[in-house]
């Protein structure tokens, strides 16, 4: 080997281990205030990392009580908590980290399962109250059950006291706290200083935006922090935020980022006896072309997030207690991406959306992906259909039967309702593809009108207007099994029109490589898996599978206690209907981000030092065909 060649594999060799060192195998904790009325430490788990070189630490484990349980769902809401743990990890490669989990509350668990299951955790359970697992990778979001009675609400058997493990990538673009443009949030900065800052810092502590010193129309005297375009809203990890953000009517270009928590626990529920009248709509609210990345909100009183197009929400994660605590209700050319949700209510509208590569938690009143509401006296259904969800783990399902809008995919809508093709999406056809689902569930689809207690109520319209549901491809999806007696439900209505004989169809809808309890559906076995009315229904396609096995393969999933007579439904409230889509405009120019403070310049460690690897390999490779270098 030449000289300089041999040179040139030394350095990159030493490179390589400069890096390596620098960026690998980190563990990054958040240190949250947790004094009284701030952040409130878990009184049922405790979690601990040990790295590989045996360093162990502890996380702080936050938790969120029910504040209220509503009516319906009472005893099973009664006492619930969700208590999570999140840290930042770094890989390296060939290496891992082991969490361990440790339930403080009860008695001896029988097992513990950890979901979802395709990220193939080995759960060592030790001594009945301890488990731990080793994980070699971030961008993990991890349910932790302890089984036992005194784990489970008294009826359904779900989780009693939920425990999610937030596994986060480093940050990449922390802005200097000390640079132009940003401004540290305190109650005592002045207003003006927050309308004009290019980012607004909320750093490691507790902040109530209620408590500024100067409300007004920029942080107004209930917490809600208005955005001008453009602004940056920087949450540090441990920055724990009361309030809600809005960016109003033509803002457009903000970015809400970091590792931080915004909760809305202080504005209560329309059905809390303490209710005063006083309700925001949503803990966030965007316009257009805006970014929220990283951070965790939750307590929601009514909607999560709301926005208009082209907004981009990634890793994040949500948490909510109650009906109408929708998860994100945001319009088309709109990203959803390695998320964590657990709403009560709807997860997503099927606005045009992409949504892909996340866990959801259903809640026990609402579905997974929505074609909207309508069907009311003098209004119109939603302008509804295009999405993509793809590459979806649903675990720990609460559903117990379809009733209004549980399942999968669903509809409330009215008889005007068809399919819309948005001007940026290629067709109206809605697909649901890789969806993997541990748990019994009550059916896969809930396609009808609006309905309540099994039948269609929604009003009447003219002949000339009635529509139909459909257009909607489902391929790859696993299902753990249905709950005793229960189906997916395909039903139009014969009767839509006020003045004519036209039909409210099911149509164009197929299923591919769909297994329930194992067992491929088929065209001919679908009546055991779902209620088809054959008048109301045309164009339904079951396709077979392709032969592979279900992956992964569920768990044996215990026979259920049998169903007992069912809670009345509540009378739902309608969602509001969806700001009017504007022309769209040019994109705002963003201004130049703020400077990074030199401690927080990370890479991220397999990227950097691929990057490096590749460009070296590459020059090594021009010397050899240059001819400058022989071995």
């Amino acid at each position: 080997m030449s000289k300089p060649l041999y040179a040139l594999i030394r350095t990159l060799l030493f490179c390589s281990i400069i890096f390596s060192n620098k960026v690998f195998a980190a563990i990054e904790t958040y240190q949250w205030p947790t004094a009284n009325g701030q952040a409130i430490v878990s009184d049922k788990y405790t979690v601990a990392v040990t790295d590989e070189n045996n360093n162990k630490q502890n996380i702080t484990v936050l938790m969120s009580p029910l504040d209220y349980p509503s009516n319906w769902m009472k005893a099973e809401m009664q006492g619930r908590s969700f208590s999570f743990a999140w840290f930042n990890y770094q890989p390296e490669m060939g290496k891992t980290i082991n969490i361990e989990v440790n339930k403080l509350f009860g008695a001896n668990a029988s097992e513990v399962k950890l979901a979802p299951r395709s990220y193939q955790l080995n759960a060592n359970f030790q001594n009945s109250k301890t488990v731990n697992f080793d994980l070699d990778s971030n961008q993990k979001f991890i349910s932790v059950n302890f089984v036992h009675a005194d784990n489970q609400t008294p009826e359904h058997k779900w989780i009693k006291h939920m425990l999610m493990i937030f596994v986060d990538t480093p940050e990449t673009d922390v802005p200097n706290i000390n640079a132009n443009g940003v401004v540290k949030y305190t109650n005592d900065v002045s207003a003006h200083d927050i309308e004009n800052a290019q980012t607004i810092y909320f750093d490691t502590g507790y902040h109530n935006l209620a408590d500024f010193n100067a409300t007004g129309e920029v942080i107004s005297d209930r917490g809600k922090l208005e955005l001008s375009a453009n602004q940056q809203v920087y949450f540090a990890p441990g920055a724990f935020v009361e309030g809600y953000i809005d960016a109003p009517q033509n803002v457009n270009g903000v970015k809400i980022f970091g590792r931080g928590i915004l909760t809305g626990r202080q504005y209560l529920w329309k059905d809390h006896p303490g209710y005063d009248g006083f309700r925001i709509g949503e803990l966030i609210h965007l316009y257009n072309n805006s970014t929220i990345d990283g951070i965790m909100y939750m307590d929601a009183p009514f909607h999560g997030i709301v926005g208009n197009w082209n907004n981009t929400l990634n890793n994040i994660k949500m948490f909510g207690w109650h009906a109408n605590n929708d998860a994100v209700r945001i319009g088309h050319k709109s990203v959803v991406s390695n998320s964590f949700l657990r709403p009560v209510d709807d997860h997503f509208y099927n606005f045009g959306l992409t949504i892909k590569d996340s866990v959801l938690w259903a809640g026990h009143n609402g579905g997974i992906l929505t074609y909207g509401w309508g069907g009311e006296a003098n209004s119109n259904s939603y302008k509804s259909g295009g999405s993509t969800m793809q590459n979806i783990d649903i675990i720990n399902p609460e559903w117990t039967k379809l009733a209004n809008n549980n399942s999968l995919v669903m509809a409330q809508v009215g008889y005007d309702y068809k399919p819309y093709k948005y001007p940026a999406n290629p067709d109206q056809v809605t697909r649901v593809k890789d969806i993997r689902i541990e748990g019994l569930i009550p059916g896969l689809v809930n396609l009808k009108p609006r309905s309540y207690g099994g039948k269609n109520i929604a009003v009447q319209v003219a002949d000339a207007n009635v529509g139909y549901i459909g257009d909607l491809e489902l391929e790859n999806i696993t299902v753990d099994g249905l709950l005793p007696g229960k189906k997916g439900l395909l039903r139009g209505d014969t009767n839509p029109s006020s003045d004519g004989d036209k039909i409210f169809y099911i149509q164009n809808v197929s299923f591919k490589n769909v297994t329930i309890a194992n067992t491929c559906v088929t065209d001919s076995n679908k009546l055991d898996y779902f209620e088809i009315d054959n008048p109301t229904s045309k164009d339904i396609r079951f396709l077979g599978c392709d032969n592979q096995q279900p992956d992964p393969t569920p768990d044996p999933v215990p026979t259920p206690d049998p169903e007992p007579t069912p809670d009345p439904e509540p009378t739902p409230e309608p969602d509001p209907q969806p700001s009017p889509e504007p022309t769209p405009e040019p994109d705002p120019t963003p201004e130049p981000k703020p400077e990074l403070d030199a401690d927080n310049k990370q890479s991220s460690g397999g990227g950097s030092l691929g990057y490096l690897l590749v460009l070296l390999g590459l020059f090594v490779v021009r010397q050899f065909r240059t001819g400058k270098y022989n071995i």
